[in-house]
């Protein structure tokens, strides 16, 4: 019984942290993409080139989530973010979105759902 006790406790965990979002919210996106050293911080740590925030860490995380069927437990905020995301990166930062999907990405899956 102690066991199915802990797998339910397990599961529980596994869910919550399937539907958690990204701690920065929409408005706090939008000051990221505005600040390029900020930018810069949040892509060399999801490129493996720099320190991670637990914001950056997160984000980092999550990236196979979007890889892997559209995020099917992310939810509506968090897919609209990924989109604002990969839209300003194929806009105005094309060559970091070409590395990100080198080693994220090579069959393109982000920029088609996402893309402009």
């Amino acid at each position: 019984m102690k066991f199915v006790s802990a797998l339910v406790v397990l599961a529980a965990f596994a869910a919550a942290d399937a539907q958690s979002s990204f701690k920065l919210d929409g408005h706090e996106i939008q000051q990221v993409l505005a600040d390029d050293k900020l930018y810069h911080q949040y892509f060399n740590c999801v490129m493996d080139k720099g320190k991670c925030t637990p914001d950056g860490q997160d984000l980092k995380d999550h990236i196979p989530d979007h890889l892997n069927g559209g995020c099917a437990n992310c939810t509506p905020e968090r897919k609209e973010r990924a989109k604002t995301l990969v839209r300003f990166m194929v806009a105005k930062k094309n060559n970091d979105f070409e590395e990100f999907e080198k080693k994220y990405d090579p069959k393109h899956m982000m920029r088609k759902q996402y893309g402009q």
